[in-house]
């Protein structure tokens, strides 16, 4: 199944997957949850390329970024893994369903060039090619083999590099415009919490309860983990002595955290290992004993 997603991203093809983690390794306990594949959804293809990926925390936010997802997919020609876990998936909140003329909808780009100049992978400013759908009059060549503009295979040096560099480059040049976020309590934290879904609105809670106790915590949640919101983060730990991811897995998130992280900051990870969701209480008691 992972390489169908090298497939998407030689071709360009924009595709959205939903992946709704759950505990294991293998079949593990299939239906309980965990946030195990956040590592697997950025690198489990193999060679390089970049890859989106949305992280909801409610039941109104996985219908708002679904949508979103469908837009980032049209927009970048990529494919794009909507994330989620057994938490999630089972959790009913009240949701409102917009309207479709309230939806922001990204339509597909048409080629400007005639069909006899046209070149599907030839990139502009933004790295992003102009990919003709089937049926409209234009050549059009999917190969999953390294490809030149035209999408005919080369075995060069210089068509490989100019590839590869197609499929990073286009994400990475925009990555400023796809990072999703939500940030509170940062601007005195002393510990900043980083955590995604479930997770992340849970130690949120856990963190505006412990400003009410004077504890200067603050709480950052990526809502984009690929590209990760880098730049943003290192804003929001900027006056943070710690810096700790709180995740239902031994540690996945905290890897981009580290990446990100200015040298000289401590980062840590607080595994929550119970395949069912902790209370706040919960978090912060997981908190106090290990920090």
């Amino acid at each position: 199944m992972q390489e169908g997603i090298g497939l998407a991203v030689a071709t360009e093809t924009p595709i959205v997957v939903v992946d709704v983690m759950r505990a294991g390794p293998s079949t593990g306990i299939a239906s309980k949850a965990w946030q195990g594949d956040l590592m697997q959804v950025r690198f489990g293809s193999h060679s390089d390329y970049e890859i989106i990926s949305l992280y909801p925390s409610s039941v109104q936010e996985a219908f708002d970024l679904t949508v979103e997802a469908f837009n980032l997919a049209e927009t970048y020609m990529a494919p794009v893994v909507l994330l989620s876990d057994g938490v999630l998936a089972r959790m009913r909140e009240r949701l409102y369903v917009k309207d479709q003329s309230e939806l922001v909808i990204v339509n597909r780009r048409k080629p400007a060039e005639s069909p006899e100049t046209y070149m599907p992978y030839r990139r502009g400013e933004d790295y992003i090619p102009v990919v003709a759908n089937f049926g409209e009059g234009y050549y059009v060549l999917k190969d999953s083999l390294t490809h030149d503009e035209r999408g005919y295979y080369y075995e060069r040096p210089d068509v490989q590099a100019k590839f590869v560099l197609g499929v990073t480059e286009k994400i990475r040049r925009n990555a400023s415009r796809i990072y999703r976020w939500e940030e509170r309590y940062t601007e005195d934290a002393e510990v900043l919490f980083v955590a995604s879904g479930v997770m992340g609105r849970i130690a949120s809670v856990m963190v505006r309860e412990a400003r009410e106790e004077g504890k200067k915590w603050g709480i950052f949640r990526p809502i984009t983990i690929w590209p990760f919101p880098e730049e943003p983060l290192r804003k929001a730990a900027r006056n943070a002595s710690k810096v700790v991811t709180i995740e239902m897995s031994v540690g996945k998130l905290i890897y981009p955290v580290k990446w990100s992280i200015r040298d000289g900051q401590e980062v840590k990870v607080l595994p929550w290992l119970s395949y069912e969701a902790p209370s706040p209480d919960d978090l912060l008691n997981l908190v106090e004993v290990n920090l």
